[in-house]
């Protein structure tokens, strides 16, 4: 009974996340933007340089947020093929579902990255200054954007069978 209400719910947000989907270019980040905050919010221009956007819609981790955040960390991190691609690998990878676990790695959250490789990985590709909070969790979907935008970066896409 439990697994099934489980398989259900993931089924839900699943689905919802990829009918949202993300938007298909950098201008919607402005757009996005210019909703995330209020004039005079303080804190508008942390989030900004830090790309820390959750908490902002009522829940966590909303697909608005996700999408704000991945077009944040790719405005600092260049991927080959922009963020279409990106956004690609991970629906490809995931369907942008950040608890995504495949046992065949295992291969965990949006990017898929191998258990025993995140957090070498989320230590080497996020920056120093925004290592706060549950940074090493594989679940946070800012730590695995961030983190797949700087690696896609650097590496490139050959590390996801998804490119």
């Amino acid at each position: 009974m439990k697994r099934a209400v489980m398989t259900a719910l993931t089924a839900v947000l699943v689905t919802g996340i990829a009918a949202a989907g993300p938007p298909s270019s950098f201008a919607g980040a402005r757009q996005l933007d210019s909703q995330a905050a209020a004039p005079g919010d303080a804190n508008r221009e942390l989030r900004e340089r830090t790309c820390r956007w959750q908490w902002l819609d009522p829940g966590t981790w909303t697909a608005r947020e996700e999408r704000r955040t991945a077009l944040c960390v790719l405005d600092r991190w260049s991927v080959p093929g922009g963020f279409d691609t990106f956004s690609r690998i991970i629906n490809c990878e995931s369907g942008w579902f950040r608890g995504a676990y495949n046992p065949a790695g295992p291969y965990v959250g949006l990017g898929q990255h191998a258990l025993s490789s995140w957090y070498g990985r989320v230590t080497a590709y996020m920056p120093d200054t925004w290592k706060i909070g549950p940074w090493t969790r594989w679940r946070n979907s800012r730590a695995m954007l961030a983190t797949t935008a700087h690696m896609m970066h650097a590496v490139g896409l050959s590390p996801w069978s998804c490119a």
